[in-house]
């Protein structure tokens, strides 16, 4: 497995697990949501400079865009939420079948 290949795959892994820290969070459990989603968008941020062919997919940017929205909004509509973090692993998805075919 390549660099980029275990980063996206990891990337993936971690949008993810915003799902059940944001349930944790509406429950009243202080799971650090806000520092998580925000080390999660400046080493998202990084990657674009670790790895500029990033540049190059849209799906890339949508998922930054993303990732700063769920930032900004953390007591969005837990529907418009999860839909969002769906969203952004297929593209996550997208970009590793771009790079190495199926995964």
């Amino acid at each position: 497995m390549t660099v980029t290949e275990t980063y996206l795959t990891s990337l993936q892994g971690k949008i993810f697990k915003l799902l059940p820290m944001r349930e944790a969070y509406d429950q009243g459990v202080d799971n650090h949501l806000d520092e998580y989603i925000g080390n999660l968008c400046t080493n998202f941020d990084g990657a674009f400079d670790c790895h500029p062919e990033f540049s190059s997919y849209r799906e890339m940017a949508e998922i930054q865009g993303n990732l700063w929205s769920l930032k900004a909004n953390l007591s969005m509509d837990f529907a418009k939420w999860r839909s969002t973090i769906l969203r952004s692993t297929r593209l996550v998805q997208t970009v590793l079948t771009r790079y190495y075919g199926e995964v």
